[in-house]
């Protein structure tokens, strides 16, 4: 059956690459090839630039929208009615309200929800929520817990929503032998333990830092942490001068590099749907040390060391568990190597189809 799928692709902003970005990447590169038959529109606004090339089932359209809210519910449905789409696919919680078409929302996690004080509008942030996974065909969403919250805090039928791990592209995250010039670059030297990721409350990053000031001077010695993505973090007291490194943003062709020659990748998130960073780390073969909190058990299952985020102590331990011992880091590393392998792209993009197919039998 012939279809033409829509799919919102706002994330993707000229020189910048977004979690989200990727996400919608490792879709769009792969789905055409396997429905060739299907049509494929990416739906942009003037500010998107596609970082990939096209092939013949698939086109861009820039549609206009004096702000985001004009966009989505003006210039959205009226696209979908135009271009005769048969489903649109949005990597957001939110979508147009009358589409005319089967919609696909993405609830990727509920962090504004776990943790109301990240908006002033936490009800209204629920109601909206609430109001598109109702009008929805179906909430994609990205771990088994990340469902039981949707469940949870906004009362969504568990049997509309479909439960798709996000995927780590092989061909960009793999270890890499030199990275030498690119720690330069950065201005970081090994041996290092590692952290991605920004540096809101529920990410812990704080407790990183007091973990690692607290280590016994003979592991920190000579280690530095490296905070890379943190923004303009300021760490709180405790930690030596030239020990801890922050970038602020670290460009995308080089978080491979800073990967593969981390000693150690540490996760300390209190809260993730989740956790990209810690996959991507593995795929690289850095040996990982996370948080037990959250969907990061299920993600990385059995091929990192876990610790407790709510406690320094717990997480000190950790770290120096593994830094004290390269038989523990190799053992790690290897583990990490095929735990990684679970979440290809192919395998999730071939996953969303029976999706797609359902929401067409749906209206059909």
């Amino acid at each position: 059956m012939k279809k033409k799928i829509a799919i919102d692709c706002r994330e993707f902003y000229k020189g910048k690459t977004t979690g989200i970005g990727r996400f919608l990447q490792n879709y769009i590169s792969r789905l055409p090839a396997l429905r060739p038959g299907w049509e494929f529109l990416l739906l942009g606004d003037s500010g998107t630039e596609l970082p990939f090339g096209l092939p013949g089932n698939v086109s861009f359209l820039a549609i206009s929208g004096s702000n985001t809210q004009f966009w989505e519910q003006v210039s959205l449905p009226a696209a979908l009615k135009r271009e005769k789409c048969d489903l649109f696919f949005s990597p957001y919680y939110k979508t147009c309200v009358f589409t005319g078409v089967p919609t696909i929302i993405t609830i990727h996690d509920l962090t504004n929800l776990v943790y109301p004080g990240y908006t002033k509008f936490a009800a209204v942030y629920r109601g909206a929520m609430r109001f598109y996974a109702a009008s929805a065909a179906a909430v994609l969403t990205v771990s088994e817990y990340s469902k039981q919250d949707i469940v949870r805090l906004l009362g969504v039928d568990p049997g509309k929503i479909f439960v798709n791990h996000n995927a780590v592209d092989p061909a960009v995250f793999y270890e890499r032998g030199d990275a030498a010039p690119r720690l330069k670059k950065l201005g970081i030297s090994a041996p290092y333990v590692l952290y991605v990721g920004n540096a809101n409350p529920h990410k812990n990053v704080d407790g990183l830092v007091k973990a690692f000031a607290e280590l016994p001077e003979r592991l920190r010695s000579g280690r530095s942490l490296v905070l890379a993505g943190v923004g303009d973090y300021a760490a709180p007291a405790g930690v030596g001068p030239g020990t801890l490194v922050k970038l602020e943003r670290v460009p995308s062709e080089d978080l491979p590099f800073l990967y593969s020659a981390a000693e150690v990748f540490a996760f300390p998130s209190f809260y993730e749907g989740f956790g990209l960073p810690p996959v991507e780390a593995m795929a690289c073969g850095a040996p990982v040390v996370s948080s037990n909190a959250s969907s990061l058990s299920e993600v990385l299952g059995e091929a990192c060391s876990y610790f407790d985020p709510a406690s320094v102590e717990s997480m000190k331990n950790a770290l120096a568990a593994l830094l004290s011992d390269k038989g523990v880091r190799d053992n790690l590393r290897l583990k990490g190597l095929e735990q990684a392998k679970k979440y290809d792209p192919l395998a999730a993009a071939e996953a969303l189809l029976p999706l797609f197919e359902a929401c067409f039998r749906g209206v059909s």
